[in-house]
C-alpha cells in the first residue's frame, strides 16, 4: 500500500550503512517504525474505503503484514 515508505526506509538503511554513524542507525531505526505505523493506518483506511482492494497487499514491506 505504501512503497514510498519501504524505499525511503532503503534509501536510510544505505545512508546508515555507508555512514556507520550510531545517530543514523538511531534515525533509520525510529523513522522506519514511524513510517510502519503511518502505513498500517493507510492499509487500514484503504481495505475500508475500497471493496475491491485487493486481499494479499501488505501495507509496507513485502510479505509481512
Amino acid at each position: 500500500s505504501c512503497p514510498n515508505y519501504t524505499f525511503e526506509c532503503l534509501a536510510w538503511l544505505s545512508y546508515s550503512m555507508m555512514t556507520g554513524f550510531m545517530s543514523s542507525w538511531a534515525f533509520t531505526a525510529l523513522s522506519t517504525v514511524q513510517m510502519y505505523l503511518w502505513a498500517r493506518k493507510k492499509h487500514s483506511a484503504y481495505r475500508r474505503e475500497f471493496s475491491n482492494y485487493p486481499k494479499n497487499r501488505t501495507s509496507m514491506f513485502p510479505f509481512l503484514p
